[in-house]
């Protein structure tokens, strides 16, 4: 399975840069790293700041976000809008990012912006400046904080968007890879979007428009930014069982319906029904079914690794 190329704040299992000196550990980050290639920064050692340093924040100045250190009375938001810059163009393929949770430069969501400079004032909350310039860069980046990747569910997201996005990337070369591309992965859409297969097929068709790669990723990253709920995966699981029970006893086709009512209830794991669905496919050698990612999305080694539940997960077991 490809790598993905993904970023991730530096203090994260890499460096002790974090504004108190020290590195964080990461269980999570620390087992990617045998199935991403990494890009590891801190920016705001990027602008000069040691490690230890004094605390920045976010301020509005003059309506605007900035980056601002009391201790210095320094307006740091040139210094990191040029260093983002640098950094984006060095690294022009970037598939995703894991980012330290509320830093006023790497927070995706609940960073205090101050209203004013001074104490005792009021916030806003916001996402941390490097990280929307990054989003402003790469608008279909993969983005999350390590704070969240905890909750299994949006570690099983993060992930199955992650590589998905990543298979992409490989596949715009052609429109044959693309094709290839959305066979492949149309159970995988069809958990997050009923027509999102037939809505890029016939983006597809407009291969050779000169804005098609950029439409035909913010096409893929809309169906993916989202996490299917269990109607979803209900049906998707019923329309694979109808390419395959013309060939299944009746016996099996009775199993299937017991199986799928107890899904309904919550009472039986997406894994295990993925596999006694992939186990069918394997038995009658249904390639078409076989290749389908919904089955493994991301290397499931990443979740036997990582927890012994996995009642959240897609994953053939």
């Amino acid at each position: 399975m490809i790598k993905p190329i993904l970023g991730v704040s530096k203090c994260l299992e890499f460096d002790n840069c974090r504004y108190d000196g020290k590195l964080i550990g990461n269980d999570f980050v620390r087992r990617l790293k045998d199935h991403v290639d990494f890009v590891p920064v801190c920016p705001e050692v990027g602008i000069g700041l040691g490690s230890p340093r004094q605390p920045i924040r976010l301020v509005k100045i003059n309506k605007e976000k900035n980056l601002y250190q009391p201790s210095t009375d320094e307006n740091l938001t040139q210094k990191m809008k040029d260093f983002s810059k640098k950094f984006l163009e060095e690294h022009g393929v970037l598939d995703g990012f894991i980012l330290k949770h509320s830093s006023p430069t790497c927070g995706v969501r609940n960073v205090k912006l101050y209203h004013k400079i001074g104490k005792a004032v009021g916030y806003d909350q916001t996402m941390g400046i490097f990280t929307e310039l990054v989003i402003k860069k790469f608008p279909t980046i993969v983005v999350e904080d390590e704070a969240r990747l905890r909750n299994p569910v949006l570690r099983d997201s993060f992930l199955t968007r992650l590589y998905t996005m990543t298979r992409l990337r490989e596949s715009l070369t052609s429109k044959d890879f693309l094709l290839d591309f959305c066979k492949n992965n149309e159970m995988l859409f069809l958990c997050y979007d009923h027509a999102g297969p037939k809505r890029l097929i016939e983006l597809l068709s407009s291969y050779s428009q000169k804005d098609f790669e950029q439409k035909f990723t913010a096409l893929v990253f809309e169906i993916l930014n989202k996490i299917p709920d269990s109607d979803s995966l209900y049906r998707t699981y019923a329309y694979i069982f109808s390419l395959l029970k013309d060939k299944l006893t009746v016996v099996e086709k009775d199993y299937f319906d017991v199986i799928q009512r107890d899904f309904s209830q919550s009472l039986v794991l997406p894994s295990q029904i993925s596999t006694l669905l992939y186990s069918w496919a394997l038995r009658f050698d249904i390639k078409s079914i076989i290749s389908q990612t919904i089955f493994e999305p991301y290397p499931k080694k990443l979740v036997q690794e990582y927890s012994k539940n996995r009642d959240y997960s897609l994953l053939k077991l």
